[in-house]
């Protein structure tokens, strides 16, 4: 299969004078041309996964901790970088995200407790 990729994506961390970390999306023409830029800002904000669908819509997701926001958060963007929807979920780490066909968005992440357990899907 020889698909012609339309543009690229990756995801990162934005450190904010006095304000923390946000998490930040970034989708690339071919060449390396920006065509968005997006920051999600709620906490101290960890972007670890990216994840697309096929119409080409991005979920983003990671970890945040801050007053009130220790957790995890999941938003997505359309293909032209317009923010759709942002869920929040706690208290979790190091999530990932994959999207399942038709479009059916997942995460899944752990948590530590006492004792320690195993992974555990959220």
């Amino acid at each position: 299969m020889n698909a012609k990729i339309a543009a690229q994506y990756m995801v990162g961390i934005a450190g904010l004078l006095l304000a923390g970390f946000g998490m930040v999306a970034q989708a690339q023409a071919q060449g390396g041309v920006p065509l968005w830029v997006r920051l999600y800002k709620g906490g101290n904000d960890l972007a670890t996964a990216l994840a697309v669908d096929g119409a080409g819509n991005v979920f983003v997701t990671g970890s945040e901790d801050g007053p009130g926001t220790d957790g995890r958060a999941t938003v997505a963007y359309s293909s032209t970088g317009l923010s759709l929807w942002t869920n929040r979920f706690g208290p979790a780490s190091i999530p990932a995200v994959v999207v399942l066909p038709p479009t059916q968005v997942v995460t899944c992440s752990w948590r530590w407790s006492r004792p320690p357990t195993s992974i555990m899907p959220i």
